[in-house]
């Protein structure tokens, strides 16, 4: 979860792995983390796409 304050505060990020979660506003860390995450976005599906796809998934499956 990247949580982007108001008030000046800085952006903090919450990651989680299957042992323990971790809280961080450190620049470094919370940059990194949301180039990570552009770059999904930017490789995933429109929603309407990824709905139809599932859609039609679905449908075969039944």
């Amino acid at each position: 979860m990247i949580a982007e304050l108001t008030d000046n505060r800085p952006t903090t990020i919450h990651v989680d792995s299957s042992a323990t979660g971790h809280v961080t506003s450190d620049r470094d860390t919370v940059l990194s983390l949301q180039k990570r995450y552009e770059t999904i976005r930017l490789w995933a599906h429109p929603e309407r796409i990824s709905l139809k796809m599932i859609e039609e998934a679905r449908q075969e499956w039944t």
